[in-house]
């Protein structure tokens, strides 16, 4: 849980800091779309929400369904504790590439099967 803290502190952070190399007192103000490397403040705020909610769901969804499988597997044994968290980490760290990586690509998956039928009619 520490190492999520901090990842998310490290973001936040980090996008202040470069903000403060630009010298800009607005986020959203002063930074050109066309200026190569630099991103907008909108763009930052997308991804470190997109981390976050990455390693929040991998926490919570990993955790239950270890829990779960394993509780269903061997039941509770007296090391059950000590497995489950050994499995959490390791189940962890599989899921959080794959929500970072795989999700862009479902994401635009569910935007292509549930277009919004109102778009449809504008763009025709």
């Amino acid at each position: 849980m520490h190492a999520i803290l901090y990842t998310i502190w490290y973001i936040n952070k980090w996008s202040r800091d470069d903000l403060k190399q630009k010298k800009i007192t607005d986020p959203g103000a002063g930074i050109r779309r066309d200026s190569g490397p630099y991103t907008t403040s909108p763009d930052i705020h997308r991804m470190k929400q997109k981390i976050a909610f990455a390693l929040i769901m991998g926490v919570i969804t990993t955790g239950v369904i270890s829990f779960t499988l394993l509780f269903i597997n061997i039941g509770f044994v007296a090391n059950f504790v000590v497995i489950w968290l050994k499995s959490w980490s390791m189940a962890y760290i599989v899921v959080i590439p794959l929500i970072l990586v795989l999700g862009p690509q479902v994401q635009k998956l569910v935007d292509v099967v549930f277009k919004d039928p109102a778009a449809q009619r504008i763009d025709t």
